[in-house]
């Protein structure tokens, strides 16, 4: 739809046709130089904004409603384009784009499809990115790093920079006439439209030929020249700037794009790499079991997980074949006790000590020597060759008199008749041992390892450890060398060699379980209850001495009419002492000036409490060190004990020395020897009165000269008979290693 050609400038003269834009915005160029249509053009734009003739939006909807539908946009766009060559010239605004095409598909028909618009010669075959290569400058030696580019980006920025018009030169504005008269000689069509119009026209003046120059520049036109200026370099920022977005976001998509395809590929190649390898091992296991002689099952179960061959050895289809161990067989000696051997004499005395019906560990030792004969019977027969021997070879042939003396090695004074089984089996244990007993430095070795394991509030050693513990402790660790070559020296017969048997570690084992089998009391138990004995007869002395005094009192029975005077009677002869004990008596300087009868007799003593129980598989450290502390004489013995036993330092107390040299708390009590009830052992006052330690509680003497030969300590063990408890028993003697017969020698005759 054409509309009514606004109002012209100041300037007379022919206006161009004004159209419909056409649908596709042609690109701005700028006027010719000696040409002022384009300065009334500006001001005839700028008119309606002076004159606030201004269309309103609603305006326009109602004016774009009022389009026919019939609406011809080529018409109009090819009107437009003849009025902007008539404005500004042919060569100012070019040839139409697609004009001829258009008019040739116009004559072929209305009917005939449209044929699409090829696609740009850029655009044919030609990728969207390209990666450049490093290359390196073999004459300068530099190398040019590698790089992205995106040659459709560089069409678009050439595309957008093509729509910018071209700069010119300043000129003023020509006018119209000028303008037409130029398009007139140039094309000669025009000649005959400016003909036409010059009819109705007025004829020119002289003066519309004179100069430009004298003609004023309207404020107008230059401001719509530096309109144009600016816009073209607001239009060339944003194209740089939406270049440098572009160009950043295609290079990191690029770069990202470019390492997902490098890991898919490595991918890829890994996961080919991998499934061959799991095939070549499947292919090896297979080849594997079946090249075998014979030929073998899959043991472990086979799983192939992706591309991955797992092998899971701790799932197995059949059972695996149990690993062949050889036993640990012990070497055998005809002449020393196997732990086997060992354990059968364990539950022999074991049954003897329970068919007393007493928790002690002393047994007769005619029930002992009887088992004993039992054990070394020779079988005979077939039986001898199924059942292994229950005694060494050289205890073997049955010897009564050998036997006899062997078990009147173990009988003490204080126990006339009665064997301790746990001397007796720790003898028979370590008899011809190649390490022997342990010596002082390991039983302080002992004592170091035993020291922090005592709980609170226990006194040293009066405390049980389990039996994990006593297989840790150090003990018959110096003769495992020994052994070793012991065991070489005998080894058995066997279809294939057998493994080693640690004998050092089996024989601590086998004490810990003597120790268990007859567990010994606590000390200060055993200490009360010879206390407590020791008043009690001392009190019943008493009683006694006061009751045949009263018997015999002939004073109070006689009558008046005896001739007899009171004070003649045998009273006085006849009345009976105190108890004649060790110790007492007249040793000390008062005791001869002092009536007995009237001494004062100490309180009874009252029983411990708060002492510790016994655990189910507790031994006493007390008990395995007292017995371990036993010497070659007594002297060493005694030593050995007071070092071992006894508290830190160089002194010993009333209590300690007591229970060191008694062995209170390892042995069991011996019964009374006398037929009065008096006890076997002496008491601590007898004790610490016979030693000179004054009786005080904090009283001490040095050990060194308490077990020194001579000493008043050993004389008094030897007058109760103790001294042979630290020591040794001689049993090597009585069945030495050579085996020949021993005959003991017959009792001197009296003179």
């Amino acid at each position: 739809r054409k509309r009514p050609a606004p109002s012209t400038g100041p300037n007379p003269g022919p206006q161009p046709k004004r159209a419909e834009l056409p649908t596709k915005p042609a690109t701005p160029q700028a006027a010719p130089p000696g040409s002022s249509t384009g300065a009334h053009a500006v001001e005839a734009a700028a008119q309606p904004a002076r004159s606030g003739d201004v269309s309103t939006k609603e305006e326009v909807k109602e004016e774009a409603d009022e389009v026919d539908e019939d609406f011809d946009a080529e018409a109009a766009e090819e009107e437009a384009w003849r009025a902007m060559r008539e404005a500004f010239g042919e060569e100012a605004c070019g040839e139409r784009p697609g004009g001829k095409a258009k008019a040739k598909a116009k004559a072929k028909g209305k009917a005939a499809p449209a044929e699409e618009e090829p696609a740009e010669a850029g655009d044919k075959g030609t990728k969207k990115r390209k990666y450049i290569e490093a290359k390196k400058n073999e004459e300068t030696g530099e190398t040019t790093p590698g790089r992205w580019e995106f040659p459709f980006l560089q069409d678009l920025m050439t595309q957008a920079r093509a729509a910018i018009w071209a700069l010119e030169e300043f000129s003023a504005p020509a006018t119209a006439e000028a303008l037409a008269e130029e398009a007139t000689k140039e094309d000669p069509k025009a000649k005959a439209k400016a003909k036409a119009k010059g009819k109705a026209a007025a004829p020119a003046t002289p003066d519309a030929e004179k100069p430009a120059a004298k003609t004023f520049l309207s404020p107008l036109y230059v401001d719509y020249q530096q309109s144009l200026i600016a816009e073209r370099v607001t239009y060339t920022h944003r194209l740089a700037t939406i270049h440098n977005w572009a160009y950043r976001r295609l290079l990191a998509l690029s770069v990202c794009a470019s390492e997902a395809f490098n890991h898919c590929r490595d991918w890829v190649l890994l996961r080919r790499q991998k499934e061959l390898d799991a095939v070549e091992g499947l292919v090896d296991i297979l080849k594997e079991h079946i090249e075998s002689d014979p030929p073998q099952l899959i043991g472990a179960r086979l799983t192939l997980e992706g591309a991955h061959l797992h092998r899971h050895e701790n799932v197995r289809l059949q059972p695996p074949v149990p690993e062949v161990v050889p036993p640990a067989v012990e070497s055998v000696a005809p002449f020393r006790w196997t732990i086997a051997q060992l354990d059968g004499l364990l539950e022999v005395t074991g049954g003897l000590a329970l068919s007393i019906g007493e928790a002690s560990s002393l047994v007769p030792a005619r029930d002992l020597h009887a088992a004993l004969a039992r054990l070394s019977q020779d079988p005979g027969g077939d039986l001898a060759r199924k059942e292994q021997p229950r005694v060494p070879g050289h205890w073997q042939p049955y010897d009564e008199d050998r036997l006899a003396y062997l078990t009147g090695l173990f009988e003490h004074h204080p126990c006339g008749g009665l064997v301790d089984c746990v001397e007796f089996l720790l003898h028979l244990g370590l008899l011809h041992s190649p390490g022997g007993w342990p010596s002082l430095d390991t039983l302080l070795e002992v004592r170091k390892c035993l020291e922090p394991k005592a709980p609170a509030g226990a006194a040293w050693p009066d405390f049980w450890i389990t039996a994990a513990e006593l297989e840790e402790l150090p003990l018959f660790v110096e003769s495992s060398a020994q052994e070793a070559a012991f065991a070489s020296k005998h080894c058995p017969s066997t279809g294939s060699a057998p493994s080693a048997f640690d004998r050092a570690q089996e024989q601590l084992r086998w004490v810990g379980r003597v120790l268990r089998r007859f567990p010994a009391k606590m000390q200060q138990e055993e200490a009360w209850a010879l206390e407590a004995a020791w008043h009690d007869f001392l009190v019943r002395g008493r009683e006694e001495s006061d009751r045949i005094a009263e018997h015999l009192d002939d004073t109070r029975s006689t009558s008046s009419n005896s001739p007899r005077s009171p004070s003649e009677g045998l009273g006085l002869l006849l009345t009976p002492t105190s108890p004649d004990t060790p110790a007492l008596g007249s040793h000390s300087d008062g005791a001869a000036d002092e009536d007995p009868k009237k001494r004062p007799l100490p309180p009874r003593p009252e029983a411990p409490a708060g002492l510790p129980a016994r655990p189910e598989d507790g031994v006493s450290v007390r008990q395995l060190l007292s017995y371990l502390c036993v010497g070659d004489t007594p002297e060493e013995g005694l030593s050995r004990a007071l070092a071992v036993l006894g508290p830190q330092g160089a002194s010993l107390g009333a209590a300690a020395l007591q229970a060191a040299a008694l062995q209170l708390g390892a042995r069991p009590a011996p019964p009374p020897a006398e037929g009065d009830a008096r006890p076997s052992l002496p008491s601590r006052s007898q004790l610490t009165e016979e030693l000179g330690l004054g009786g005080s509680a904090g009283s001490a003497k040095a050990a060194a000269d308490l077990a020194a030969p001579g000493s008043p300590l050993l004389r008094l063990l030897e007058r109760f008979g103790l001294s042979r408890r630290h020591c040794r028993a001689q049993v090597d003697k009585v069945f030495p290693q050579s085996g020949k017969a021993w005959r003991p020698k017959p009792p001197a005759e009296p003179s």
